[in-house]
């Protein structure tokens, strides 16, 4: 089937992102005696409290359209809705991590990427699921 094969290789992508940021914290965590990691200044945001404004738009967006989901889960295939409720359970996690991290390293850009880019799969993964034909009755 075309869309849980489009499913796995979303959830392959989350997984690629939740490793990404548990990498990032390891080395973030990772301190020698003769190195230890820090940013640069092209990976710092300048104003931490304009990202936190735009990961809120993210949580409203994917609420909407969560809900839209849950309207019409009862007429969607059970498998599919399985495909999509692992995939947003990856995605959920990755995002929760990312919070974590950001909250811990606030100014670090790339973490934010990570953060924006979690989000984004799950407003396309609900945004493709909305457009899924409903099983007949």
């Amino acid at each position: 089937n075309r869309w849980q094969s489009r499913s796995l290789w979303g959830a392959a992508a989350v997984l690629l992102v939740v490793a990404s940021i548990a990498t990032i914290r390891k080395l973030g965590n990772r301190e020698s005696a003769q190195t230890q990691v820090t940013t640069t200044p092209t990976t710092q945001i300048e104003n931490p409290s304009t990202v936190s404004v735009v990961f809120e738009r993210y949580d409203v967006a994917a609420k909407d359209l969560a809900q839209n989901l849950e309207q019409r889960r009862a007429q969607m295939d059970p498998a599919t809705t399985a495909v999509i409720d692992t995939c947003l359970q990856k995605i959920d996690s990755a995002i929760a991590e990312a919070r974590t991290s950001l909250s811990e390293s606030p100014n670090d850009a790339t973490i934010a990427g990570l953060l924006t880019a979690a989000y984004e799969q799950k407003l396309d993964l609900l945004r493709r699921a909305e457009e899924l034909p409903l099983r007949s009755l």
